[in-house]
């Protein structure tokens, strides 16, 4: 068995699964029609994954990681619903793990509207993190209404968030080294 050191150099497997869509947009016929038919997994029966209400940024962190059999958010349709998803990672002492699933809000934490969920794109430590005007590179779906990566402001973080009892990946140890963690251009694009 490998030791936690030698496991950190993987990505998680549900990061690594949604690298396949990597690029993919809500416009492709193709793609928006195999996503919706994904909806069930979150509680919702729509047809299509573009309707101007829905924001599939949550449908894309549970395809991610029903994708490898690791249990997700059912009611994770509303992005905010990812706040209570699995065990927490307090990220202000720990730092941010490749693959963590990243809770945000635009204008107000615990508001119904303006949230978002996505992957850490890249370890992030809490040096890097608590930098004024720090960024984050997220990695999901619905962001451009694309299966991306974005930057954000830390300031926007609401909760940070480790899938449970995940036997080959127990939630990381903090993170000592960042890498990948922000490009540090912060995108003003649509997460509906």
């Amino acid at each position: 068995m490998e030791n936690k050191q030698e496991q950190k150099k993987k990505s998680p497997p549900w990061y690594s699964y949604a690298l396949k869509f990597k690029g993919k947009n809500e416009n492709e016929s193709e793609f928006n029609k195999w996503m919706s038919a994904k909806w069930p997994l979150v509680g919702l029966k729509l047809k299509t994954i573009s309707e101007s209400w829905a924001a599939w940024c949550g449908l894309a962190m549970a395809v991610a990681l029903s994708g490898v059999g690791v249990d997700y958010a059912k009611n994770g349709a509303l992005a905010k619903n990812w706040a209570n998803y699995g065990t927490e990672i307090n990220w202000k002492q720990d730092g941010i793990p490749q693959g963590a699933i990243v809770q945000i809000n635009h204008t107000k934490c615990g508001s119904s509207s303006s949230n978002h969920v996505a992957q850490a794109n890249g370890d992030c430590t809490v040096q890097d993190l608590t930098k004024k005007n720090a960024t984050i590179d997220l990695y999901g779906g619905n962001q451009g209404n694309t299966w991306k990566v974005s930057t954000y402001a830390v300031s926007e973080i609401c909760a940070v968030r480790w899938p449970k009892d995940v036997k080959d990946y127990p939630k990381p140890d903090p993170i000592l080294k960042s890498v990948n963690c922000s490009s540090k251009n912060k995108d003003n694009e649509s997460t509906r």
